[in-house]
């Protein structure tokens, strides 16, 4: 990606690209002492601790250095702790247009966040906003019939009635502002809410996903 990036760029008479490298820490640094650019992009495959702590040793090396990451979706506590130490964070997913506009953003005014990333997480908000407005027995329910389980089943190992049942579940579609199983299905995976013995649910197929359950973490 960082060669396809360079081609784009280099087109741009305002920008001139110094040097391609590869995510390796030490001659990363060597460089940036040796010869600082105005900018740097660092493409990373997803955002972890140890990326983090790789763009902390960037800024810490040469805090002057404006830094824009690509990645994929993010949560939003490594955003915040990201948008303290870097000036931009755009989705692998947009344009080399936007591309282009943060580089132009961040030079200009400083920060950029590309508008897909707002949208994302205002959508992970709404669901924030679901999962704690949803009762303890509402979780239990909705995990269980997560896991395919009819009502009958959920009422026994809940030991509660089946009408119990049916009237938590419709609570929980008005929560949810939708009866759509999908959207539920893709909450109950997202909070972790499948225990035991189960992996996280495949949203897209109602199946247990045979992915090791690291994976998820």
């Amino acid at each position: 990606m960082a060669e396809s990036l360079a081609s784009v760029l280099d087109k741009e008479k305002e920008i001139h690209v110094l040097e391609v490298m590869p995510n390796r820490l030490t001659p990363l640094l060597e460089h940036i002492r040796t010869n600082p650019p105005d900018l740097i992009i660092t493409e990373l495959s997803y955002i972890s601790p140890q990326g983090i702590e790789m763009i902390k040793c960037i800024c810490h090396a040469a805090p002057k250095l404006r830094v824009l990451i690509i990645s994929g979706l993010i949560c939003h506590n490594f955003l915040e702790t990201l948008m303290q130490l870097a000036n931009g964070y755009l989705l692998r997913t947009c344009s080399t247009q936007k591309l282009i506009l943060s580089i132009h953003e961040i030079m200009d005014s400083g920060k950029y966040l590309c508008p897909e990333l707002i949208n994302t997480l205002m959508k992970n908000d709404q669901h924030d906003l679901i999962h704690q407005s949803l009762t303890s027995r509402e979780k239990e329910i909705l995990a269980f019939w997560g896991k395919s389980e009819n009502t009958l089943q959920i009422a026994k190992a809940l030991n509660i009635s089946p009408p119990t049942v049916r009237t938590h579940l419709k609570n929980i579609r008005t929560k949810f502002g939708s009866s759509n199983p999908m959207k539920m299905m893709i909450h109950a995976c997202k909070e972790n809410m499948l225990n035991g013995d189960y992996h996280p649910l495949c949203a897209y197929c109602k199946s247990f996903c045979t992915l090791p359950t690291d994976f998820y973490a």
